[in-house]
């Protein structure tokens, strides 16, 4: 009877086992950059509705006050304070401002095309702007 030798070195199933694991390891990496490249890209779409909105402000900041406007992007109301000034004797006064909205979207790539919308509020009175 012949002994069967024993070779060094590794079975087939050991093999398809090893490339099997080997390739879910390089999936998950991959899948990974898909989903950083994605982020990215949105956090330049943030970006840029995020400076389209400073645009908008620095523009609304040297306007005439009585000239501030709704307009694309742009929602104006006006609204009455009360300001309470505190020091040796407080006092209240009513201010006229208005409030500005001003807004920016943008379609997210990381949130599967959802509609994202950048949006601040300030208030303008006629003495200027006020954040």
């Amino acid at each position: 009877m012949h002994k069967i030798s024993r070779r060094e070195g590794f079975t087939i199933i050991e093999v398809i086992v090893a490339v099997f694991i080997i390739a879910v390891g390089l999936l998950a990496v991959a899948g990974g950059f898909l989903g950083e490249r994605s982020l990215v890209e949105d956090t330049k779409r943030t970006v840029v509705a995020d400076e389209q909105i400073a645009s908008q402000m620095e523009n609304i900041k040297f306007t005439n006050y009585d000239d501030i406007e709704s307009s694309d992007g742009v929602d104006v109301s006006e609204t009455t304070v009360t300001v309470s000034l505190s020091g040796s004797t407080t006092s209240t006064t009513s201010v006229t401002v208005k409030v500005v909205t001003v807004s920016s979207s943008y379609t997210s790539t990381f949130f599967h095309g959802q509609q994202k919308t950048r949006t601040i509020k300030f208030y303008v009175y006629q003495k200027g702007i006020n954040y």
